[in-house]
């Protein structure tokens, strides 16, 4: 099961002419299986021919095998990743250390994952810094101390709490980046395969919901 979280520079049209390359190198990687490593230096390959100069991607991008006991990490400019156990712990707090895509040339590009042993129930938190750099009507923003705090607190849904305090905090006032967080809850991986109508190919169909 792979996820990915890209903020590009910017706000508006301008930022999002880089969604098409991205989305489809990821989706022909990851139809291809490749690991984290390649998909990230595959989309690093694609924005640094794609993208203006000034522009660049933070990302996320996360593997969890099919038996649901390892995840596979590449952090490049984004807020640290937050892994919590069933019963909401913190677990870990995995560092982004990489720069973002569409900087690096190849040559240069840092593309070595960080892996764990994960626990079934285990769940991984991936966010924007549009919610720490949110700001109430005083101007005061929310930040990251705040943001942990739902993470190590046995709350049963941190995720809805967060979202629901981060909108409390703002008070109405109008948002002023992108606001994207993504819960992946660690447990083995139900692919289906469907028959094409010519039984020749199969296609894996991955179990979604939003």
């Amino acid at each position: 099961l792979y996820a990915l979280i890209a903020d590009f520079t910017g706000h508006g049209l301008p930022a999002a002419i880089g969604a098409i390359p991205l989305s489809q190198t990821f989706f022909d990687a990851t139809q291809q299986g490749a690991s984290v490593s390649s998909i990230s230096r595959s989309l690093n390959r694609a924005l640094t021919k794609f993208l203006p100069d000034d522009m660049f991607a933070s990302a996320a991008i996360a593997e969890l095998n099919a038996d649901g006991t390892r995840l596979s990490l590449w952090l490049g400019g984004m807020p640290d990743a937050i892994l919590i156990d069933a019963q909401g712990n913190l677990k870990e707090i995995i560092g982004s250390n990489h720069m973002p895509l569409g900087i690096l040339d190849d040559e240069e590009f840092e593309r070595d994952p960080f892996t764990l042993e994960v626990s079934r129930g285990d769940r991984l938190y991936l966010y924007t810094d549009g919610i720490p750099e949110s700001e109430n009507p005083a101007g005061e923003m929310y930040g990251d101390a705040r943001l942990l705090s739902y993470f190590n607190s046995r709350r049963p849904d941190p995720f809805t709490a967060l979202i629901d305090d981060v909108r409390d905090f703002t008070g109405g006032k109008s948002q002023i980046d992108d606001i994207t967080l993504l819960e992946l809850t660690c447990q083995p991986v139900d692919i289906a395969l469907q028959q094409s109508d010519d039984h020749t190919h199969h296609k894996p169909a991955l179990p979604w919901h939003i």
